[in-house]
């Protein structure tokens, strides 16, 4: 399977050095118990990664490239009833060198945001649910101000399907990219399961698809 394309050189962020992704969230024992397919790996596929921070993930990769070795620790710290985490933290390394934490949970009452950073040696971005808050580039210590009219969320990516599809041309965002999304969650519950790193390749290339990962979901090992 080809990977998607990455950029050749630094862009206006400079060289990029580091990320911090963080998906703060709160859902009750009740949530989780009011329909039978929440908080199961057979209906729900994870828990708090791969249910509310899968999205994240996506971004992540979006603004940082492809992962190289993936260590984590999921855990299940309020929500005993489910089988799946409710709080998990990663460390990724990047091709490129960078490296990022990723961190989700829904055990973080009232509820918090939805953050994402990214940090490079001439700029760099944070976003806090779904706004950009900074925007530096260029080496400028300057904020680039954006045209908060433009379309985004879910209105952006039905106009960039109707573009594509209307004139034959690839989406800005594939399924590789997808691929790429779900490989790096199904790693972070590998690595946890296993508790040591893992290679994001051999998880992209079944090498780890006998490896059981809701035994590897629960309290921190004393």
């Amino acid at each position: 399977m080809p990977a998607s394309p990455r950029p050749s050189r630094p862009g206006r962020f400079g060289q990029l050095t580091s990320a911090v992704a963080s998906v703060a969230w709160w859902r009750s024992d009740e949530y989780y118990a009011s329909a039978g397919w929440r908080g199961t790996w057979e209906q729900d596929g994870g828990g708090a990664l791969m249910n509310q921070g899968v999205h994240t993930v996506d971004l992540l990769l979006w603004f940082m490239g492809r992962p190289v070795n993936i260590q984590a620790q999921a855990i299940r710290a309020a929500h005993h009833a489910i089988e799946v985490e409710d709080t998990v933290v990663a460390t990724l390394t990047f091709e490129s060198g960078a490296v990022a934490t990723l961190h989700a949970t829904t055990a973080a009452f009232p509820g918090g945001r939805t953050r994402v950073s990214v940090h490079g040696t001439e700029g760099g971005a944070e976003l806090e649910d779904d706004e950009l808050r900074r925007f530096n580039v260029d080496g400028s210590t300057d904020e680039v101000t954006v045209d908060a009219e433009q379309p985004g969320g879910h209105v952006a990516q039905y106009e960039d399907i109707f573009d594509a599809i209307g004139n034959g041309k690839q989406p800005g965002i594939t399924v590789h990219d997808a691929i790429d999304a779900l490989a790096t969650v199904r790693a972070v519950y590998v690595a946890s399961t296993l508790q040591r790193p893992v290679k994001f390749v051999d998880v992209l290339e079944g090498r780890y698809d006998d490896v059981e990962v809701s035994r590897g979901i629960g309290l921190p090992p004393s």
